[in-house]
């Protein structure tokens, strides 16, 4: 038989256990954010050094 009192303890480790769930999805999805950002991030500079070297080769120089 159980007491009140263990029906309680079940309760505070199962709020717990949500919240440790809870709290490593929200990290994955963070880290995936964050580098998804990282990547997005590195073709803009690329992107930026192409025109720019384009933009030379364009240009007569003397």
């Amino acid at each position: 038989m159980s007491s009140q009192d263990d029906d309680g303890q079940q309760g505070l480790v199962l709020w717990l256990v949500f919240g440790l769930v809870a709290l490593v999805i929200a990290l994955v999805v963070g880290v995936g954010v964050y580098q998804r950002g990282k990547m997005a991030a590195k073709p803009k500079t690329a992107v930026a050094v192409a025109a720019q070297n384009a933009a030379d080769v364009a240009s007569v120089k003397i």
